[in-house]
């Protein structure tokens, strides 16, 4: 069933990508320090996109596998370590 629905999400995702692609054809040119992209403005926007469900899938793995790491540590009777929790002073 979760093969199914992550299919779903796949290509939801993909005609997104191919509706944003195909409404926004204007060429933008994308100037950064050391390259210049020229690309139209949907391939950006579906390329910026990505790159922060990316991000944001990497952080959500970090703070997953702190997670896990403190409830095995705290299972096991041993020392939870503070350095990532907020201060309460």
């Amino acid at each position: 069933m979760w093969r199914w629905l992550l299919l779903l999400v796949i290509l939801g995702n993909l005609m997104l990508g191919i509706a944003a692609g195909m409404l926004n054809p204007q060429p933008l040119i994308l100037d950064l320090f050391v390259t210049r992209i020229d690309a139209p403005l949907g391939m950006l926007v579906v390329a910026v996109f990505a790159c922060g469900l990316l991000v944001g899938a990497l952080f959500a793995g970090l703070i997953g596998r702190t997670r896990r790491a403190r409830q095995t540590a705290a299972s096991s009777g041993a020392e939870v370590s503070r350095d990532l929790s907020p201060r309460h002073d």
